[in-house]
C-alpha cells in the first residue's frame, strides 16, 4: 500500500496514530502495510496549547505552551493516521523541548 510516506525516508515528518498520539522525528523506515512509521529521535506532544491544531505542529512547531517530550533514540508508531512533513524551523522547535 503507497502513502506516499516512502519519499520522506530520512526526512523529518510528524505522525498521529488512531489514539491521537502525536509524534515528531527523522522517519527511518515505514512498513509494506503502511500502518507502522519508525521514527530516529522520536519527541510526543502531550499538550499543544498556542497552536492552531497539528497542521501548525507540522509547519511553524510547538510554542512555549506546548509539551514536548525530551527525545528517544527510536520509536516505532503503530496505526499511523496522519503523517506530515516538518519545515526545518518547526523541527527546531520540536527540538528545543519547550517542556524540558
Amino acid at each position: 500500500m503507497s502513502t506516499g510516506i516512502e519519499k520522506l525516508i530520512g526526512q523529518n515528518v510528524m505522525t498521529a496514530d488512531k489514539n491521537r498520539g502525536v509524534t515528531c522525528g527523522r522517519l527511518v523506515a515505514w512498513s509494506e502495510d503502511g500502518r507502522v512509521a519508525t521514527l530516529d529521535g522520536a519527541r510526543m506532544c502531550i499538550a499543544w496549547r498556542g497552536v492552531r491544531g497539528l497542521f501548525q505542529l507540522a509547519a511553524t512547531g510547538p510554542t512555549g505552551e506546548c509539551r514536548i517530550t525530551p527525545a528517544v533514540k527510536t520509536l516505532c508508531v503503530a496505526d499511523v493516521h496522519m503523517h506530515a512533513a516538518v519545515s526545518d524551523d518547526a523541527m527546531r522547535a520540536w527540538e528545543a523541548q519547550p517542556w524540558g
